[in-house]
């Protein structure tokens, strides 16, 4: 059996001198070309019946993961935990309902697979399992006998930094047809902003355009799209690719005509945000989905003759803080040079779980995206 499982590695030919990526492409090789089943059937648990149906079960399949990084000097251990957003794990309280999911930790490399899921890849498991205590078992040796010894541990959550929606957006006001506003726009997806980059292409095409649009007509529904243009899909192993959408658009929407004096809806650039206006008391603790980061830069030629009358709504700084660590921010700041106006805006969630006592710090980042994305430039003639 061992030596069949073997017979992988000339397919699979991992790197001999990166072991993080060696486990990425066995990871690869195996979700490309096994299928695993919620199911308790002996012939997916044999290895022989495994290789040769390319079905498999968990235990199954976590054989196939045993044999082959051991063969490359990988050193692995089981995961049992459970998804958060229905159960937190209790490391107090034995129950079967805190092991119900089974994960893949390499813990030289820092990285978790998660054996049953073929979208889940490149250390990107399903996020409710993260920031979630969980049983880690390793192997323990003792002469001969092999067993498997079991400790409560943490997985934490994901790094905020590789989990980026950055905009780029420069629009081209002409003072002499105010009708419309021409845009370029540049759109990067990386990590859980991008959970459907591993089967794009598995989408046919309307729900390809669907999705595109979604992502691509952030300055406004009625935006006409020309030039779209996609790269990076689906994932490679090495190395791991940010999705990208470009395209230019024509929009009919940014502007509200005041007589000699304009409005540029410069806040809906960043598309829709999510509020949190209501006053009501926070009695359950914030538990969010990942963390995350959104970085824009929006460019704006202000037409000659004309000035903005209030760039200073523009500037914003809110920021949670808990003790010295940043939680959360929503910050904001703008130039002008040449008769160009430059808009830089971060925001980021650096922290998914907080008790209802931040509930008002927190909702003050999130609001402070909801305002911005209110803001109006007031566009006047110049005396």
């Amino acid at each position: 059996d061992v030596n069949n499982v073997l017979g992988l590695l000339k397919k699979i030919n991992p790197s001999s001198s990166n072991q993080t990526l060696a486990a990425l492409q066995i990871e690869d090789y195996l979700k490309t070309h096994f299928t695993v089943y919620s199911s308790e059937y002996d012939q997916l648990k044999n290895i022989d019946d495994i290789l040769k149906s390319g079905l498999a079960n968990v235990v199954g399949i976590c054989k196939i993961y045993t044999i082959l990084f051991d063969a490359c000097h990988i050193n692995m251990q089981l995961v049992l935990t459970c998804d958060r957003s229905s159960l937190k794990f209790d490391p107090t309280f034995e129950s079967l309902r805190y092991v119900s999911e089974t994960l893949i930790y390499c813990p030289d490399q820092n990285i978790f697979i998660n054996p049953a899921e073929s979208s889940e890849r490149w250390n990107m498991i399903d996020y409710n399992y993260l920031n979630n205590g969980a049983l880690f078992i390793r192997e323990e040796s003792i002469g001969n006998y092999k067993t498997g010894i079991g400790i409560t541990g943490f997985i934490p959550a994901n790094d905020a930094a590789k989990s980026v929606d950055s905009i780029q957006v420069s629009l081209l006001l002409d003072a002499d047809d105010l009708s419309n506003v021409h845009a370029s726009i540049d759109r990067t997806l990386s990590g859980y902003v991008c959970g459907f980059q591993n089967y794009f292409n598995l989408f046919d095409s309307d729900e390809k355009k669907g999705l595109l649009n979604d992502y691509i007509k952030l300055l406004g529904s009625d935006s006409k799209i020309t030039n779209l243009k996609i790269t990076n899909t689906p994932y490679k192993v090495n190395p791991v690719l940010p999705f990208n959408i470009k395209a230019d658009a024509i929009v009919y929407s940014l502007i509200e005509n005041a007589g000699d004096k304009f409005l540029l809806k410069i806040g809906e650039c960043i598309g829709a945000q999510s509020e949190l206006y209501s006053n009501s008391t926070r009695e359950n603790p914030i538990d969010n989905t990942f963390n995350r980061g959104y970085v824009r830069t929006l460019s704006v030629n202000i037409p000659q003759g004309y000035k903005i009358a209030n760039a200073e709504a523009l500037d914003f700084d809110v920021e949670f803080k808990h003790a010295d660590t940043t939680y959360c921010f929503f910050k904001s700041s703008y130039s002008i040079d040449n008769n160009q106006l430059t808009i830089n805006i971060n925001e980021f969630y650096n922290q998914i779980s907080m008790p209802a006592t931040d509930y008002e710090s927190f909702r003050a980042v999130i609001n402070a995206a909801a305002d911005f994305q209110k803001v109006k430039l007031l566009f006047e003639k110049l005396n």
